[in-house]
């Protein structure tokens, strides 16, 4: 994020990477070998949640949703200082 210090991020992470496997593995779009490599991403990518302003758990779709909306509207309106 260095290299744009005028942009507020939002990390948006699942309640846990346990609930991820399940939501992945009800929905059933992929095959195994893809889901396990989405889960090794998202573990890896759960690596930078640091190098974010923000971090907005996604638990329910509509909070998190209105979360991220207020988050940009503060950043819009220089409420929120990162």
């Amino acid at each position: 994020m260095d290299k744009y210090p005028e942009v507020v991020s939002i990390f948006l992470v699942p309640p846990s990477l346990d609930e991820l496997e399940a939501r992945l593995r009800t929905r059933g779009t992929e095959k195994e070998e893809i889901l396990q490599k989405r889960l090794v991403k998202a573990r890896e990518e759960m690596t930078y949640v640091g190098n974010f302003d923000f971090v907005v758990t996604n638990d329910d779709l509509d909070k998190a949703v209105e979360s991220v909306k207020a988050l940009i509207m503060a950043a819009r309106t220089n409420l929120v200082q990162k």
